[in-house]
Order: structure tokens, then C-alpha cells, then sequence
């Protein structure tokens, strides 16, 4: 079929040549092909035919002046990027029977406010909904269990998004730059999370991972600049670079015990942490000013140390305060112990140039370090008496006469 306006081939629309602002497409019409309307920018409305069943890519991409469309019901199939860029469109309803919303099909409509759903829809791909500015809230059918790449990023107006079904994936940067999201439920079924996926995510205050995820990936929350309580379950094992970095309100964390690797980047800029719970139990105020105040180290570098031990660098002075100090609040945490234990010379040096005896007497009179020290204990006393630690001296080479059973202590050292 042929007119001064369409060409249309078996259904296929393939050419349109008027220059109308507001289009009939005649009834017969199966399919709209390949960027038919793609900028035509003064296109500010078009009737589609009840026999319409595929609209197809970039159809009506950049078509910036086009307000109104209704979608007829007989329409099973929308093509990627088929209404890219449409920054005058403001509502949309997607018809029942259409299973896939493809990539970029409504990416940088601008002025999008409402999109309606169906529960046919059991698949959408990335940056279905990227830049959408105007999109408050959205809910996401039974069907759909994953959420790709960059699907929302730069949504900076979506409040909410709601999800029936039972969510298993989150792509990376998929709510990035949703500044105005206020809150998200992660349901235990999700068992991954991309990198940067709420990165930027200003006006979320809360958020619990779920028991499923193992991972905290890249850079995750990073500048989630009103976050102030995070809960990690018990089932994540590393929370990756930046993964908080810059979320500068965070007073609350919580670490549970399976977390084994943390990022010394991954909580960078988070200053303003107090209320702090790793590994099951909670960690004293005290602990963290006398950190701050007396040994200059921040919080985000306690969290990073007390859920990943790395050997640390030997120009890291202060580093042993931190296990050190926990050591001395919480003598009972195994892993501590076990890490200190595994360092005891120079965690017993650190001690004697602080001259702490205080914590030496606590440490060696709790019988935790006897069977380390027996190979190292000539070391600490040595160096004591090279630092001129008297005190601490007397009291390790006592400690080595009475628990490691050696008793000519006293006449090695010429006392």
C-alpha cells in the first residue's frame, strides 16, 4: 500500500513522508519499522490502529515534541530504543500482553511522570528507564525477578519503586544519580547487587542488605550523602572498594561475623560513625575517641582493620592500637585474639614503646599468649631493655620464669 504519505509493505509501515504534527496511521497496519518518526521533532501526536502489534527500534526516537500516545491493546512487542528521547511524552501505558520492555525503549524521556506496568511484563532490559527525570515512582510486576544495568540511573525524581515478585538481581548503576529515592526493601531472594548501584542516591537514610548477598561490590552507596544506618547480614563475606565512600551521615553499621574482607577504601569519609556493631557486639564510643584523639586514626580505618587483617606495612605505626584497643575492650573476641596472637612480638613491642603495662599484664595474665610467646618471649624482653622499659621488662622476664617455665631467666639477662 502506497499513498502520498505512507508506504506501507505487507502491514510494515517503512516510510513516512508527510510532515503532519498530528499522524493517523491507517487501520491494516502491523508493524511501525525501523526509525519511521526518529526526529521528527515536530511530531506532537499519533493514533495508532487496533491492528498495531510491534513497534520497532527507534520508531520514534527523538521525537521531542510528541505529548500524546495511546498504545492499542493489540500491541504485543516494543523494540529497543523505540521511544528514546521523546522529552514531551508525560504518561505512558504499556499493554497487557507485551512481555519485554528492551533497552533503552524509554531512556531520556524527560518529562515521563507515569508509566504503567502490566503484569504480562516479565523482562526489562538496560536503560529501559535511564534519565527518565520526571518519573516518581514506579511498580515493577510478579514477573520481573532482575533489574539490569543502568535501568533508573539518573531517574532524579523517583521517590519509590515497588516490587511484587521475588527479586534475585540488581545490575550495576541501576538506581545510580536517583537522588530523590527515599527508601528501598531488598528482599532476602536477592543474591546480587552490581557496583555503584545506589551510588548517589541522596535521599536514602536507611538501608538492610539482604541475607543472600555475599558481596557489598565497588563503590556500591558511594555519595549517599543522608545514609545514616546500614545493616549487613550475616551471608556477606566482602564489602568492596568505596563501597560507602562518602557517605559522610552514617551513624549506624552493623558487621556481621561471615564478613572477612573489607576494603580499607570502603567506608573513606565516613566520619561521623558512633554507633558501631561488628561481629556481634557493639563497640564502645570510648574506643573510637581515644582512636580519633589519641592515635589520629578515623573510623572508616577501624572498620576496614577489624573485619580485614592484612600484614600491615611497617612504616603503619599506630595500626596495632586498633586490635590492640579492642583487645582491651573485648579480650573474648576470638578473631582479635587469634590475629594478635599470630603477632604477639610486635604487638608486645608496640606496647613497650607506648609503655602501656597496663595491657601487657592484661594480655599475658590471661593465659591467651603463653604457647605463642614461648618462641618470642627472649625478643620482647631484649627489646624492652633496649628501650629501657624496666618495668615491662621485669615483668615479662617474671612472666617467662612463672608461665613458660624457664628459670634461669634471671641469669641470661644478669638479674
Amino acid at each position: 500500500m502506497h499513498t502520498d504519505e505512507f508506504d506501507i509493505r505487507d502491514g510494515l509501515l517503512v516510510l513516512y513522508r508527510g510532515k503532519d504534527t498530528n499522524v493517523v496511521i491507517p487501520e491494516g497496519v502491523t508493524e511501525i519499522g525501523h526509525s519511521v518518526f526518529m526526529n521528527w521533532r515536530f511530531l506532537e501526536s499519533v493514533k495508532l490502529p487496533d491492528s498495531l502489534t510491534c513497534i520497532g527500534f527507534n520508531a520514534f526516537g527523538g521525537c521531542v515534541s510528541l505529548k500524546a500516545l495511546d498504545l492499542p491493546d493489540s500491541v504485543r512487542e516494543i523494540a529497543a530504543s523505540a521511544f528514546k528521547g521523546c522529552t514531551s511524552l508525560t504518561s505512558l501505558r504499556i499493554p497487557d500482553g507485551v512481555t519485554c520492555i528492551t533497552y533503552d525503549t524509554f531512556a531520556d524521556c524527560t518529562a515521563l511522570n507515569t508509566v504503567t506496568i502490566p503484569d504480562s511484563v516479565t523482562r526489562i532490559e538496560g536503560r529501559a528507564f535511564r534519565g527518565c527525570t520526571a518519573l516518581t515512582s514506579v511498580t515493577l510486576p510478579k514477573g520481573v525477578t532482575k533489574i539490569p544495568e543502568m535501568v533508573f540511573q539518573d531517574c532524579n525524581s523517583l521517590k519509590k519503586i515497588i516490587c511484587k515478585g521475588s527479586l534475585t538481581f540488581i545490575g550495576q548503576s541501576a538506581f545510580s544519580g536517583c537522588e530523590a529515592l527515599e527508601k528501598i526493601d531488598l528482599p532476602d531472594t536477592v543474591t546480587h547487587i552490581g557496583s555503584e548501584a545506589f551510588s548517589g542516591c541522596d535521599s536514602l537514610t536507611e538501608i538492610t542488605f539482604p541475607a543472600g548477598l555475599t558481596m557489598i561490590r565497588r563503590r556500591l552507596m558511594k555519595g549517599c550523602g543522608s545514609l545514616r544506618r546500614v545493616c549487613i547480614q550475616n551471608g556477606v563475606t566482602r564489602i568492596g572498594p568505596e563501597a560507602f565512600c562518602g557517605c559522610r551521615r552514617i551513624v549506624s553499621l552493623t558487621v556481621p561475623e561471615s564478613v572477612t574482607e573489607c576494603d580499607a577504601s570502603a567506608f573513606a569519609g565516613c566520619v561521623n560513625m558512633d554507633d558501631i556493631t561488628i561481629r556481634g557486639y557493639k563497640l564502645e564510643w570510648e574506643i573510637f575517641t581515644a582512636l580519633w584523639v589519641e592515635r589520629d586514626i578515623q573510623s572508616e580505618q577501624i572498620v576496614h582493620v577489624l573485619t580485614d587483617y592484612p600484614k600491615p606495612p611497617d612504616e603503619a605505626e599506630n595500626f596495632w592500637a586498633i586490635p590492640l584497643e579492642m583487645y582491651r575492650f573485648h579480650p573474648d573476641d576470638r578473631r582479635n585474639t587469634a590475629y594478635l596472637r599470630a603477632h604477639v612480638e610486635e604487638t608486645l613491642c608496640f606496647l613497650i614503646d607506648q609503655g602501656d603495662i597496663a595491657l601487657v599484664q592484661k594480655m599475658l595474665q590471661s593465659g591467651q599468649f603463653d604457647a605463642a610467646l614461648r618462641n618470642s618471649i627472649d625478643g620482647c624482653i631484649e627489646y624492652a631493655i633496649t628501650n629501657e622499659s624496666y618495668e615491662i621488662q621485669v615483668y615479662l622476664t617474671n612472666y617467662k620464669n612463672e608461665h613458660l617455665g624457664f628459670p634461669d631467666v634471671s641469669e641470661r639477662f644478669g638479674l
